[in-house]
């Protein structure tokens, strides 16, 4: 297959005229325009047109009222079927915090999906997220408060070994009992996200020391950053070997609070992530998440109260990668090469995949976007299939 005229996104993150060769899936070469002897049968002109990488969401739990922890063939399917309509080529199933045996079976049962996926038109899943449940209970969030515990060294273990060695990353709440210990058990193993933690700035900047390497949903789940009182939030801005991801849907996070943690980390340590929930790509109105009741009102999903009525509390987002990468650039916050890096190149590495995926580079899978010049997505390509 050949790309042709296109405005590529190359490797170095700027656009330029180029042609680019896909075989049996792979990138297999980029050139300038007319580099490329063509097979009339399978070019595509896409003159006008940009190419840049598929998204990469590494922090999303589920879409179309199906979730991760449903431990289904099925649930499985349908989100990576959403993923790859909305241009994410490439997702880390998130799982929440939830009893033992459900995160047990929802781990073996991303390994069975991943193992017999095959070549088809859904997004890869590259690994698992364990967003819980080594979580502290004032900012919980919607993670359920009766499973939340201590680092369990032992418990993710197992965790590990249903997965099949897939998980890529674990967020915790560092000042847990045994947490510090877990980091430095596992830093080398997996990255290690800090989230839903009331961890002050001792802590955390231990945290760091020990070898965690990443902030989950930044600003949100954790103590707020105050100038007397910097907490995690500051521990992280301030130390270069963070990662911050961030839920760009201008709900979570003001778009001001956006701009301010982008000009203190810069693009290396930016990663947006969609967290997205069950409801995602449906109508508003009363769901289940991570075993819990959530209500989605006004584009918004709120965890309810035990009567049932509504909650101040949000729970994960509605929102897709496309439409973050968007925001970011319709806000002004950083340009549209660099809104794509935090979507792609950023994340691929958090999750140590950067060498498979997350760039237009010779060698790499050929999950590619094919872009109208306002950002809104025309086709989507993984591998060799067009969806």
């Amino acid at each position: 297959m050949y790309f042709k005229n296109a405005t590529v996104l190359n490797d170095e993150f700027y656009f330029m005229q180029a042609d680019v060769r896909v075989d049996n899936g792979i990138i297999t070469s980029i050139h300038e325009p007319g580099g490329i002897n063509e097979d009339p049968d399978e070019t595509v002109d896409l003159n006008g047109l940009y190419l840049i990488p598929g998204f990469i969401d590494i922090h999303t739990h589920g879409a179309l009222a199906a979730d991760h922890l449903d431990g289904s063939h099925d649930a499985t399917d349908k989100i990576c079927q959403y993923m790859a309509s909305n241009g994410t080529t490439g997702i880390l199933a998130t799982i929440m915090t939830q009893s033992k045996e459900n995160m047990l079976r929802a781990c073996e049962n991303t390994r069975k999906y991943q193992q017999n996926s095959g070549e088809n038109n859904r997004a890869h899943i590259w690994g698992v997220y364990l967003e819980g449940p080594f979580f502290t209970e004032k900012y919980k969030g919607a993670q359920h408060p009766d499973y939340l515990m201590d680092a369990d060294c032992a418990f993710f273990e197992q965790l590990q070994t249903a997965s099949g060695n897939m998980v890529k990353i674990v967020s915790l709440a560092p000042e847990r009992l045994g947490s510090i210990e877990f980091i430095k058990q596992y830093k080398d193993k997996i990255n290690i996200f800090m989230g839903h933690t009331d961890s002050d700035y001792a802590t955390a900047t231990e945290a760091i020391s020990a070898g965690a390497r990443g902030l989950t949903h930044t600003y949100n789940g954790m103590r707020p950053l105050h100038h007397r009182q910097p907490g995690i939030i500051g521990a992280a801005l301030s130390d270069e070997k963070i990662m911050c991801e961030c839920i760009c849907d201008g709900v979570h996070v003001h778009p001001g609070m956006i701009k301010l943690l982008y000009s203190c980390i810069g693009r290396e340590r930016f990663i947006v992530i969609s967290d997205s929930i069950s409801p995602t790509g449906l109508t508003e109105g009363n769901y289940k998440s991570g075993g819990q009741d959530i209500t989605v009102k006004d584009g918004t999903a709120y965890l309810c109260n035990p009567d049932g009525s509504c909650s101040d509390t949000i729970a994960g987002s509605t929102a897709t990668m496309l439409s973050g990468v968007q925001n970011l650039i319709k806000w002004e916050i950083m340009s549209r090469e660099n809104a794509v890096y935090a979507a792609t190149a950023a994340p691929a590495k958090a999750a140590g995949i950067y060498d498979k995926v997350g760039s237009i580079t010779p060698g790499k899978v050929a999950d590619l976007l094919v872009m109208n010049k306002d950002m809104t997505l025309r086709n989507v390509y993984i591998g060799k299939n067009i969806i």
